[in-house]
């Protein structure tokens, strides 16, 4: 039975994040673990079929006497397989790490097991919105394509007026060019852009991987139920996916930095592993930011904390039943 399961503020939300990492940091280990024999093991299942393709595609193309087709296709084919491996294994991450994430905030026993079974069965609802919410990303891609060929298109230029394949050999011209003072800022808007719609989406989309995980949802109706469950709090969600954001990248730059003193001292290989498992697990606070927020919203919007103790009532009462029962039977 959760104890005092009630609704939190984003301060809270973020305590509930530690406590549930603290709570499951040995599952997470195992997750990370099986995530990846479970990539390893997809990677065995379709390399011999892509293999079979790329000769097909490649022997028809030489045929057709098409140079490009024999190159494009290996290489699409190589990147459409590897997408695949790469969100089938996220998805079943995502999975476990809200299973355990929802086990720790319900005050159960944390079980890397119950939560594998969930993953593999669930591993296709959530693939589904790990593929839209890609999809969502698309647009915010192409339109940052724009300044980023424009700074590659400057970058370029002016290593070429310098006589220099690299801008870097000639830093004088380079930095004396007028047209360098366009690139800092245009670095700056486009990495700004990108932040912002990925927190966007983060909000919008974020609640649906839960959604679909606990109530057994596919994308549309997962969209729909997430939909509900924040549209009157979109600022407060916007503001908690903002903090976990800024949250997980500072931690990250934290450990990056470790990483960077650790190269220099004795015993790098021993240190460098302990700082890579420590960044695993500060990894699985996505997962348990968006079932603590599913959480979250559902006490607040329909009493969730109330459906839960009734239904524990309920249990113990024909627990009670069933041993009285067995008394009056024996008696």
């Amino acid at each position: 039975m959760p104890k005092k399961l009630y609704y939190m503020n984003v301060a809270e939300t973020l305590d509930s994040m530690t406590d549930c990492l603290k709570k499951t940091w040995k599952q997470q280990l195992a997750v990370h673990a099986l995530t990846m024999v479970f990539y390893i093991a997809l990677a065995l299942i379709l390399i011999a079929p892509a293999i079979a393709l790329v000769s097909v595609i490649s022997a028809l193309a030489e045929k057709g006497s098409s140079s490009y087709g024999s190159i494009i296709a290996p290489v699409a084919i190589c990147a459409a397989i590897t997408a695949l491996m790469t969100c089938a294994a996220g998805s079943f991450r995502m999975s476990a790490i809200m299973t355990l994430a929802k086990q720790a905030r319900y005050n159960e026993r944390p079980s890397a097991p119950k939560a594998f079974k969930v993953a593999i069965r669930s591993m296709f609802r959530v693939m589904s919105v790990s593929i839209v919410s890609f999809i969502a990303f698309l647009p915010a891609l192409a339109i940052a394509a724009i300044p980023i060929a424009f700074i590659i298109n400057t970058l370029w230029t002016i290593s070429t007026a310098a006589s220099a394949p690299n801008p870097l050999t000639a830093p004088l011209t380079f930095l004396t060019d007028s047209r360098t003072a366009y690139i800092l800022p245009t670095v700056a808007a486009t990495v700004l852009f990108l932040t912002v719609c990925q927190l966007f989406i983060s909000a919008i989309l974020g609640i649906m991987y839960p959604v679909s995980l606990f109530e057994k949802r596919w994308f549309f109706g997962a969209a729909t139920r997430g939909f509900k469950l924040v549209k009157t709090d979109f600022k407060l969600v916007l503001g908690l996916t903002a903090a976990q954001l800024i949250s997980v990248s500072l931690i990250s730059q934290s450990v990056q930095f470790i990483n960077a003193i650790i190269s220099f001292m004795p015993f790098e290989n021993v240190l460098s592993w302990a700082t890579w498992i420590i960044s695993l697990l500060f990894s699985s606070l996505t997962g348990i930011f968006y079932a603590c927020l599913y959480i979250n919203q559902r006490v607040k919007r329909e009493g969730f904390d109330i459906e839960l103790n009734l239904a524990f009532l309920n249990y113990a009462y024909e627990q009670e039943r069933g041993s009285s029962g067995d008394d009056v039977r024996r008696g």
